[in-house]
């Protein structure tokens, strides 16, 4: 399914009259992108051959009737989108020129990396530390279109708002500002890229881009200073700077010292707690399970993990416990943190694991060598060489079969399984030895007494 996280703020946004329409945050290319992207890919044939999530828009308003023929077709329609549009889920070939669509766009799931409980979890995190230092209240909205929501998407491409993403490392997101400049219902909206290696804790980071993002949806522009979340290029914080507090209060009322959560009724709030049933301390698996528990804070509990090398992702969770499978481990020590959001609050515990390797015993065998021709260990030749064959066979395999001879004459044979090699004679004795060597470095040899009269 398609993660769209809504929520509705509570207060009126503003924003400078003279700001970009959108701002785009810029993972490895040095730019600002503020330029109108293409439209959405047009369907060019009767028939559009898609499967999965699609957003359809059309040349008028959709009416009932559409709706009821989409259903009739077997499409499933998920909900409005704005200037007349549809989000519908598509199992089979589908005809939809004929139905008046112009556009259709492929969405794909939010984060898969994570989920979308995770991910919702570090964008909602990610509101509450701007709640930390404004009058702003976040809460669950029920209307997409309504006024002063802001609708967070996760999708590829183009994905019907005339701004396409460009793939893994470049843009990671892009937010619209609010109204002014930006019109009801697109002001606010956040759309991050699908495509790239979402993760919590590591590069790159949900919490950190959506940080960076709701500054835009609250009316905030781009930061000289690389110290600031608002700064144009993307790296991993953990808060706001005091560039981003002072930008944000010139536009909001200071909050008083409590950050604003999602109310509850008035009823007490249990603080959120994470217990971690630690493995062993050392292991030879390449993975280990985890599993524990996690309770109170407000609203659904999302438990996630990370490691030190870069991995990390999210546990199934049930009503009071949590599993985590194949936790990946690199040889030697790992640190793997446990992360438990629910709400505005966050509790972590970190703990280590080793992994060890298991030494392969050395190997020690020589590889076995036969001389098959001549079949003598002593032989009387009158020729200025002879020829020398056999065999060589090892478990690790035969590297390498030389010859050397008592002269000062030395070779390499040809082959290894099956070799053979022509030996210079000098008249009177020649001592030649063969020998056969393994990747180990074990060495066989066999010796040949050849009388040259």
């Amino acid at each position: 399914m398609r993660a769209l996280v809504r929520w509705s703020v509570l207060v009126t946004l503003v924003a400078s009259e003279s700001a970009f329409s959108q701002h785009f945050l810029n993972l490895k290319t040095r730019r600002i992108d503020t330029s109108a992207g293409r439209p959405v890919t047009e369907i060019n044939s009767p028939r559009a051959f898609l499967r999965g999530h699609l957003l359809l828009q059309f040349g008028g308003s959709v009416s009932p009737d559409i709706v009821a023929e989409l259903k009739r077709r077997g499409i499933a329609v998920l909900q409005d989108v704005p200037e007349n549009g549809l989000l519908v889920s598509v199992d089979r070939r589908v005809f939809l020129r004929d139905l008046g669509v112009r556009y259709a766009a492929r969405i794909h799931p939010a984060a898969r990396q994570l989920g979308a409980v995770a991910a919702q979890a570090e964008i909602q995190r990610a509101m509450a530390e701007w709640s930390k230092v404004v009058k702003i209240q976040w809460k669950p909205g029920t209307d997409p279109n309504g006024t002063r929501t802001v609708r967070i998407l996760f999708a590829t491409g183009a994905h019907g708002d005339g701004y396409p993403f460009d793939g893994s490392g470049g843009i990671l997101a892009h937010t619209f500002y609010p109204a002014p400049p930006n019109p009801e219902p697109t002001a606010g909206d956040m759309h991050f890229d699908h495509s790239e290696p979402w993760h919590i804790g590591a590069n790159t980071d949900v919490f950190s881009v959506a940080l960076h993002e709701l500054g835009h949806a609250l009316g905030l522009g781009h930061a000289d200073h690389p110290s600031a979340v608002m700064y144009p290029y993307y790296r991993m914080v953990t808060a706001l700077s005091d560039l981003d507090k002072s930008a944000v209060l010139e536009l909001y009322a200071a909050q008083d010292g409590t950050p604003s959560t999602p109310t509850n009724g008035g009823a007490p709030i249990t603080p959120l707690t994470l217990k971690v049933n630690l493995p062993a301390d050392t292991t030879t698996a390449a993975t280990i399970n985890l599993s524990g528990s996690a309770s109170g804070g407000t609203g659904t509990i999302a438990v996630t993990w990370s490691t030190d090398h870069g991995a990390s992702g999210g546990a199934q969770v049930g009503a009071a416990t949590w599993t985590i499978s194949a936790v990946p481990l690199v040889a030697g020590l790992n640190t793997i943190t446990v992360t438990a959001t629910a709400g505005a609050s966050r509790v972590s515990q970190s703990f280590t694991v080793t992994r060890q390797t298991t030494a392969l015993p050395r190997d020690t065998t020589p590889p076995a060598l036969t001389i098959t021709s001549p079949s003598a260990t002593t032989v009387s030749t009158t020729a200025a060489s002879i020829l020398l064959a056999g065999t060589a066979s090892d478990n690790l395999g035969v590297t390498a079969i030389t010859w050397s001879t008592n002269t000062g004459s030395s070779g390499i044979a040809a082959g290894t399984a099956q070799w053979s090699a022509s030996i210079p004679l000098l008249v009177g004795t020649n001592m030649v030895t063969i020998r056969a060597a393994d990747a180990a470095g074990n060495v066989a040899w066999r010796t040949v007494l050849v009388t040259r009269h």
